[in-house]
């Protein structure tokens, strides 16, 4: 991890996370504007008051472009992105609601990073005609945001 971010949660966050994810339903999947970095990098902003990628957006709108964003960020993906600002869950199992974590859920993207819902048994990703959800046991990889 290099250059991490302190990040704690706000109070107020558990209010906030069924909010998000309801706001976020019918949000169509977006290079640049609502893909799964962004949707994660907005659910921290709102839970921690920082935007780990603030100053990338609205600079790609293709799939080749925030490849080269993550690229200058020095990630391979988004879950390397991520390993970049907070530390990773020793266990995927021990994610909680709000935390993030990642899940093979499409055929362009080997994992794609979301968030551990408010049941705190699934993990909300950005989908094309919205979020999907999908098992935390399916996650590969999770972690601590604040």
């Amino acid at each position: 991890m290099t250059d991490p971010i302190r990040l704690r949660r706000r109070p107020g966050w558990e209010v906030a996370l069924p909010d998000f994810l309801k706001a976020a339903e019918g949000r169509p999947f977006c290079w640049g504007q609502n893909d799964c970095v962004l949707f994660l990098a907005d659910w921290t902003a709102i839970l921690t008051g920082q935007d780990f990628a603030a100053r990338h957006r609205g600079k790609y709108k293709t799939a080749r472009g925030a490849a080269g964003v993550l690229k200058r960020m020095g990630a391979a993906d988004p879950a390397g992105l991520i390993d970049l600002h907070v530390p990773r869950h020793e266990a995927v199992l021990l994610a909680r609601r709000g935390d993030a974590a990642a899940v093979p859920a499409a055929a362009d993207c080997a994992l794609c990073v979301g968030i551990v819902d408010d049941s705190g048994s699934k993990v909300a990703v950005v989908a094309e005609a919205g979020l999907a959800r999908y098992p935390l046991t399916s996650a590969k990889v999770a972690w601590r945001i604040g």
